[in-house]
C-alpha cells in the first residue's frame, strides 16, 4: 500500500515538474516574442570590404577649404549628410579616374532618397595644382553632383592628418613640371555629425587592386541603412 502512494506521489512530481517547466518556456517564448526586433548599430554591422571603427572621431576641427565652386568650407561644416570622401587628385594618371569611374555607377544605382543623404567628395591632395577651377571640369566629366575640396597646403595637411590619409608628392618632374602624389587610396565614410565612421578598401583581384561598384554600393548601403 505504501509502495503504491508513494510511486503515485512520484509520478504527481514529475507532472508537476514538467508542468512547470512548460510554463517557464511558454512565459520565455511570450516575452521573446514580443520584444521588438532591434536594427543593428552601424558598428554592429560587417562590410564586404572594409572597416567600422569602433569609435567616431570627427573631422579636424578649423580647417578652411574651398570647394569646386570656389567657395569658402569650413571643416566644421562637413556634416548635416553622409560623406563619402576619397583622396585623390585631378592630375592622377590612374587610380583616381578608375575610381572616379566606379563611384560615378554607385551614384547612378542609389535611389533619390539615398542620393538625397549622401555626397560623394574628392579631397585633393595635390593642392598646388587643384585650384577651384580645375576640380569643377574635373569631376563634371564624372558627375555633376559629386563635389571637390582643395585648400592650402597646410589645411590639406592637417585635414588629412586628422583623416588617417597618407600622401607624398614624388620628387621627380618630368620636363613640363609635372609629377605624381602617392596617397592614401581608400574611401571614407563620415555621418551627418562630421565623425568618421568606416574606411571602404579597394578589392584585390588577378589583375590588381580596385573598387568594384556592386561592392562599394553594398557596403555603402549597411551603413546607410
Amino acid at each position: 500500500m505504501n509502495e503504491q502512494k508513494r510511486k503515485k506521489n512520484t509520478v504527481k512530481g514529475y507532472v508537476w515538474l514538467m508542468l512547470s517547466a512548460v510554463f517557464v518556456a511558454g512565459v520565455w517564448f511570450a516575452n521573446f516574442s514580443m520584444e521588438p526586433v532591434k536594427k543593428k548599430s552601424v558598428s554592429e554591422k560587417k562590410l564586404q570590404q572594409g572597416f567600422i571603427f569602433p569609435e567616431r572621431v570627427p573631422l579636424p576641427q578649423g580647417v578652411t577649404l574651398r570647394n569646386q565652386n570656389n567657395e569658402i568650407v569650413h571643416s566644421e561644416q562637413i556634416k548635416d549628410k553622409w560623406q563619402l570622401i576619397f583622396p585623390g587628385y585631378t592630375f592622377c594618371p590612374d587610380v583616381c579616374p578608375t575610381t572616379l569611374n566606379v563611384l560615378s555607377k554607385v551614384y547612378k544605382e542609389l535611389s533619390e532618397e539615398e542620393k538625397r543623404r549622401v555626397d560623394f567628395v574628392l579631397l585633393s591632395v595635390d593642392p598646388k595644382r587643384d585650384t577651384p577651377e580645375r576640380l569643377s571640369e574635373y569631376l563634371n566629366f564624372f558627375n555633376a553632383d559629386f563635389k571637390g575640396l582643395t585648400g592650402t597646403e597646410k589645411a590639406i595637411q592637417k585635414i588629412t592628418f586628422g583623416m588617417g590619409v597618407v600622401y607624398n608628392r614624388a620628387m621627380e618632374n618630368d620636363k613640363d613640371g609635372n609629377y605624381a602624389v602617392d596617397h592614401t587610396s581608400k574611401l571614407f565614410v563620415y555621418d551627418p555629425q562630421g565623425r568618421r565612421v568606416a574606411i571602404l578598401n579597394p578589392s584585390v583581384n588577378p589583375g590588381g587592386t580596385g573598387f568594384e561598384s556592386q561592392v562599394v554600393l553594398a557596403d555603402l548601403r549597411r551603413i546607410l541603412h
